[in-house]
């Protein structure tokens, strides 16, 4: 039914390079030339790469912004859910309906555009898998002796000719993360929907009419089984075996930990068409988790967008 999401293209030579869709989807198979006496980014010790966090600026990779939108977006959600949840458990600290109105509208905007561009960065995705891995033999032929510039022009015009005509391009409904991705919209579009209701302005005038209330805000919030899903599938195209996950793969802890977001926050709308107290109770707390575990899983993005990965057999 879908696209493979892992591939070992093995080369004349004998050496094998690993591919995988996600990794390709965010541009991870990339290689640096630096000087000797600098490592490239995936030569680096754990804390080194993470550190990257904070002091790489890649403003021209989607992947990152995709990142950096969903991880303040994430921080809007969790501002929301000590609003939400604290003055449960803590008397000293007022209930503020439109602080939890506000960041509501603000963390599921911020949603919807994270959602929107990584489907585009799904969409868009460049199937030419390794062509940073290329240049490091491209190096290598030129200290060894590179054939003539004309024979690399007429070789790259070829390859990109058999590009544009590779059935690949004409398959993306086949392509799993695609499939994650539109999902993970919707589910934003859709929860976007309950961000608009809960302004101020309109919260107050329905909050009263419960039916209404059930209708047009707590019934969109159920779009969180929507990234709850679309989480599952980032976790399926990032594991070799469906039954196997791979807990040493950022990407993976992204899916994983989008599924307890979005759990979290289906549960706050499962909750929250009851008046009872105990119920209000665990809706609020069921957002106050969920949303660290979507702050959780921007962060793992985050890591993996300015990290790629050691090329095997490179």
């Amino acid at each position: 039914m879908f696209r493979q999401t892992h591939a070992v293209v093995r080369h004349p030579d004998g050496q094998e390079y690993h591919w995988s869709a996600r990794v390709n989807r965010k541009g991870r198979h990339r290689l640096e030339h630096k000087h000797d006496s600098q490592k490239p980014r995936y030569q680096r010790t754990f804390l080194q790469r993470v550190s990257r966090i904070f002091t790489a600026i890649e403003y021209w990779n989607i992947s990152w912004w995709v990142a950096i939108i969903f991880t303040i977006g994430s921080i809007v959600w969790c501002i929301n859910g000590v609003y939400a949840f604290v003055p449960f458990v803590n008397s000293g600290m007022a209930e503020n309906q439109d602080a939890v109105s506000w960041t509501s509208w603000l963390g599921a905007t911020i949603f919807e555009i994270g959602g929107i561009l990584a489907f585009v960065e799904a969409w868009t995705v460049d199937d030419d898998a390794y062509f940073g891995w290329h240049l490091f033999h491209h190096k290598q032929d030129e200290e060894e002796g590179s054939p003539p510039a004309d024979d690399l022009n007429r070789s790259d015009s070829s390859q990109q000719e058999k590009a544009k005509k590779s059935p690949e391009k004409r398959r993306k409904s086949r392509d799993l993360g695609l499939w994650a991705a539109a999902v993970q919209m919707v589910a934003a579009t859709i929860f976007w929907m309950a961000g608009w209701t809960s302004l101020p302005v309109i919260f107050n005038s329905i909050k009263e009419k419960s039916g209404l209330l059930a209708g047009v805000y707590w019934t969109p919030q159920i779009a969180g089984i929507g990234f709850m899903i679309s989480g599952l599938l980032f976790m399926l195209e990032v594991q070799k075996k469906w039954y196997k996950p791979e807990l040493a793969n950022p990407g993976w802890h992204v899916g994983f930990w989008n599924v307890i977001g979005g759990l979290g926050f289906f549960l706050c709308a499962a909750f929250g068409y009851s008046e009872r107290s105990w119920r209000k109770y665990q809706s609020s707390l069921s957002t106050f988790w969920g949303s660290w575990a979507f702050l959780i899983s921007s962060i793992a993005q985050w890591y993996e967008a300015v990290n790629p990965v050691q090329p095997k057999g490179v």
